[in-house]
């Protein structure tokens, strides 16, 4: 009998701009303080896109690296308000990739959970766009195209949503944290991903974290804090991964793989 097929990560890499946003530099624009942030969020610099590129070049940066493919031309985008101390002291600019391939071994994806409850919406989104809100004059002079969010609220679902995700992911498998050698979980802030840990009951060791260089780069953070840890030699074949995450919408989920390379 032929051997199922399973979606194994072979290749994972990341692109991040080198102009860097330092909590002192935040100061300067907005009511903040280095203490501030990084008491509630670990977070100690972002990157920053330079003016004019958006985030197909730096997903293009990433393939680039993986597939040595032609770059194409960049949308410019900026989401991220810089009067708005309550999102633009989390978001970071960055892209990650990973190369998926079949393989009939027990390497690879193992099992997955994921959660949907639109209710979380009005928490976490970005209020213009789309058919309910089509761009105009109207919502460009509300600011409506920029990101905005309820932390208090938005925290409060994301420490217990992730910890929730990744524990089912383990347990529909049999299994706990002694059996995983390493957390990937989604930068979103440094008491989230804590909680996620001691929930799996895993040391720090085993728990990738990079939020203070990058801050929160969204879909982006979990391929970029793979690619690091690969690079620091921390994941060997075989070994159990589980990526945990959560975002607005709301959404969150957990996925669980055995490393193929």
């Amino acid at each position: 009998m032929k051997k199922p097929f399973r979606a194994a990560i072979t290749g994972v890499t990341r692109y991040l701009p080198e102009r860097r946003l330092t909590n002192a530099d935040l100061e300067k624009i907005v009511d903040t303080s280095d203490e501030w942030i990084t008491t509630r969020t670990g977070i100690k610099e972002r990157r920053i896109l330079d003016e004019g590129l958006g985030t197909s070049y730096m997903a293009t940066r990433a393939v680039q690296q993986l597939l040595k493919q032609t770059s194409t031309e960049p949308d410019e985008v900026d989401l991220i308000d810089y009067t708005d101390r309550s999102t633009c002291v989390l978001f970071g600019d960055g892209a990650g990739a990973v190369m998926l391939e079949p393989t009939e071994d027990e390497m690879g994806m193992q099992d997955f959970v994921l959660h949907v409850d639109g209710a979380g919406g009005p928490h976490l989104c970005q209020p213009g766009g789309g058919s309910l809100h089509p761009a105009s004059h109207e919502t460009v002079d509300k600011r409506m195209h920029f990101i905005r969010q309820d932390g208090r609220e938005v925290f409060k679902f994301a420490s217990k949503a992730m910890a929730d995700s990744a524990a089912e992911v383990l347990e529909r498998n049999g299994l706990t944290g002694e059996d995983v050698a390493l957390l990937v979980p989604h930068q979103a802030n440094k008491r989230i991903i804590d909680a996620c840990a001691k929930r799996m009951k895993l040391p720090s060791d085993r728990v990738v974290i990079n939020i203070e260089k990058y801050g929160n780069t969204t879909a982006g953070t979990i391929p970029i804090a793979l690619s690091e840890a690969v690079e620091q030699g921390r994941v060997r074949r075989g070994d159990r991964l589980v990526f945990a995450s959560a975002g607005g919408g709301y959404v969150w989920g957990s996925a669980l793989l055995r490393w193929a390379y």
